[in-house]
């Protein structure tokens, strides 16, 4: 199966995603099994993602910038 794109672990362990859900959820394929999460969890997690479809980008920028954890860090900086 062909990935939509690559999570990428603060340690630096590269997951392919598999599937993503119009509700954010996403399927990724870990060392042993396949487990699913959501975008946001990723986000916060400090997960970061690479060579992602459009559709799968587009969605992870969205949520991104509508994360709390996002919008506090923009507020500290200011």
């Amino acid at each position: 199966m062909h990935s939509l794109g690559i999570l990428i672990r603060p340690t630096g362990s590269r997951l392919p995603i598999l599937r993503m859900g119009v509700d954010g959820t996403i399927e990724v394929q870990g060392a042993y099994v396949t487990f699913e999460t959501t975008i946001r969890a990723a986000i916060r997690s400090g997960y970061r993602l690479e060579d992602a479809t459009l559709e799968l980008q587009d969605f992870w920028d969205r949520t991104s910038a509508a994360s709390p954890s996002t919008i506090r860090t923009q507020e500290e900086t200011f």
